[in-house]
């Protein structure tokens, strides 16, 4: 292992942002509240049919938190009938004590345990990277149980949301450039908006974090708000959105959560939107301006349910003064209808001059199994129109088509999208990571497609600002036997190198997962591969988390260069399984 990895963060309940006055939900309205939910994913997972496979992982969460509500609803019900849990506090705290000192995370967290059936998952990550400041974000399990848990049990400590809202995300924090973090706790909505009638803003996951300089940065995420609910209510109003929070405090601490877009949900008789996996980039106000403002850019995809076909859509919206208001109607960037065609997993970076580029993935369903295309846009006009999209390159499909050995969902393909600023005469060239099956296959009779494709990570590149795309390169160092390389985040330091983070198997019976970065200093001609985790571990899916779904391990993992530009190398963040459970490890690499 590199001597460069730095520390394990879990999620821990912690700081949050001073909130107004909220009327705490009693144990019988936190059951509505939850119903609501299961209700929304039941009724999210019939409308999409076959699609339903292609949410992202948050909202995968929510489809699940549907599928299991009626073994989970009679032990809740119990719960409130008893109102206590026999969650053995000290003993938490001597061990939380003794293995601190080591490893400078909390993986006993209390949050984790408040139930011994779910909250010890920590996963799919993101990280922003400022000058001395840097933030991780992550899907937290342990933030689900922090923020529901409380309120059917109120021998918890409080959740650290004042309105009752839920969460599904946690952070961390380095003041010393990404050397070490600390656990942060839960990312909570609140405070709500007080000219609204949101009851509940529900946070889902997805988290997207980015910075403009060492003190401001923004954390996107999947959101929920129900409108106007009432213990007596049978239905409740529901909007899907995609929430932005901010922190001006280097991710210390963060405000009450914005929403960057929502729309209807709509009822299981006339559904309407889901929104789902969001990503964001950030321009930073011009330090010469009068009142610098922040351009924020968001993209997500809408499953669209007022089409009688069904539509899908790539959409964006921005704010361009620093996240406070948003633009009013969202751009189309690409869209299918019909159940046999699907987009998905956009990413948006800008580039040097200001042109805004978008990518995503284009799915068509036929017998034989699901053709994967990455697509990409380009705006030169501030997000106002979008060129018409170009194929970047075809896929194979990864794994079975659906899941990785060890029964992992194989998430999205496209996994990174970045384009050149540096001062180099290699400014301005896109660049994407993804991956993809490969060469090597078996046959397979739980194949999509009747085989197993043993998947490798990606590079392409275009130096036509997105006209033409080189022939992909593989980034992964060859292997003797068939194993799978997935998930290849990717970042470029000011320097040019370039660093893409990835799972790759590690050993001939494609069972346990080794972490590796990568890094080119050729603009992605050729790559040298460093282990970086410690030792291998098996996959550690949903099926040992009440608050996931079963085939759950992550869709992406999170690396980051320096914004600013003041530090070389990069930061990477991803879920490790080695203690049995996924906890977060980071490390620098120069």
């Amino acid at each position: 292992m590199l001597r460069k990895v730095i520390t394990v963060v879990t999620c821990v309940a912690g700081l949050f942002c001073v909130h107004p006055v909220w009327a705490q939900p009693t144990p019988e309205e936190t059951l509505n509240h939850l119903e609501s939910i299961a209700e929304f994913g039941k009724s999210l997972k019939n409308q999409l049919g076959e699609r339903a496979n292609l949410l992202s992982s948050g909202a995968q969460n929510i489809v699940s938190f549907g599928d299991r509500w009626n073994t989970l609803k009679p032990m809740l019900k119990r719960a409130v009938e008893r109102r206590k849990f026999s969650t053995n506090n000290n003993e938490l705290e001597i061990q939380e004590k003794a293995l601190a000192p080591k490893s400078g995370s909390d993986p006993l967290a209390k949050s984790d345990f408040f139930t011994r059936l779910g909250g010890s998952t920590q996963s799919e990550t993101t990280v922003a990277w400022c000058g001395n400041n840097a933030a991780i974000g992550f899907n937290d399990s342990g933030s689900a149980a922090a923020t529901l848990l409380p309120f059917i049990d109120t021998s918890l400590p409080p959740s650290p949301s004042k309105s009752g809202s839920l969460s599904f995300n946690g952070w961390s924090i380095s003041t010393n450039a990404g050397v070490s973090f600390k656990d942060k706790g839960v990312l909570v909505a609140d405070p709500l908006p007080s000219s609204s009638n949101v009851k509940f803003r529900d946070l889902g996951g997805d988290p997207v974090i980015r910075c403009a300089n060492e003190t401001t940065f923004y954390y996107s995420s999947l959101a929920v708000d129900t409108i106007d609910i009432k213990a007596s209510k049978a239905v409740q109003k529901i909007k899907s959105g995609i929430s932005v929070s901010k922190s001006t405090d280097g991710g210390n601490t963060w405000g009450g959560a914005v929403m960057a877009v929502s729309k209807d949900q709509g009822t299981d008789a006339n559904p309407m939107h889901f929104l789902d996996k969001d990503w964001m980039a950030v321009v930073p106000g011009s330090s010469l301006a009068a009142a610098a403002k922040d351009t924020i850019y968001i993209t997500y995809t809408d499953f669209d349910f007022t089409v009688a076909s069904g539509r899908t859509a790539i959409e964006f919206v921005k704010s361009t003064d620093g996240g406070v208001t948003w633009s009013s109607t969202p751009v189309v960037i690409d869209e299918v209808t019909g159940s046999d065609k699907s987009l998905q997993g956009s990413q948006v970076a800008v580039g040097p001059t200001g042109e805004i580029y978008v990518a995503w993935e284009s799915y068509v369903f036929t017998q034989s199994g699901i053709a994967v295309t990455i697509k990409i846009s380009k705006s030169t006009n501030g997000g106002t129109s979008f060129s018409t999209p170009k194929k970047v390159a075809n896929l194979m499909p990864a794994g079975n088509g659906d899941v990785f050995q060890g029964i992992l969902r194989n998430g999205l393909y496209l996994q990174g999208l970045v384009v050149d600023t540096t001062s180099k005469p290699t400014k301005g060239n896109i660049y994407i990571s993804f991956h993809s099956g490969g060469k090597n296959s078996q046959n397979d009779v739980l194949g999509v497609d009747g085989k197993y494709h043993f998947t490798d990570a990606f590079f392409c590149k275009s130096e036509n600002g997105g006209n033409t795309w080189s022939k992909p390169v593989l980034v992964n160092a060859p292997t003797k036997t068939k194993v799978d390389h997935f998930f290849p985040a990717m970042a470029q330091d000011k320097t040019g190198d370039i660093c893409i983070l990835y799972y790759g198997r590690n050993d001939s019976r494609n069972f346990l997962i080794d972490v590796f970065v990568a890094s080119s200093s050729d603009a992605g001609k050729t790559w040298k591969n460093t282990k970086v985790s410690n030792k291998s571990f098996a996959p550690v899916t949903g099926w040992n988390d009440v608050f996931v779904k079963d085939s759950y391990m992550g869709d992406y993992l999170g690396i980051a260069a320096d914004t600013s530009k003041t530090n070389d190398g990069c930061i990477s963040a991803w879920g490790d399984n080695i203690r049995g459970d996924a906890n977060i490890l980071t490390t620098k690499t120069q």
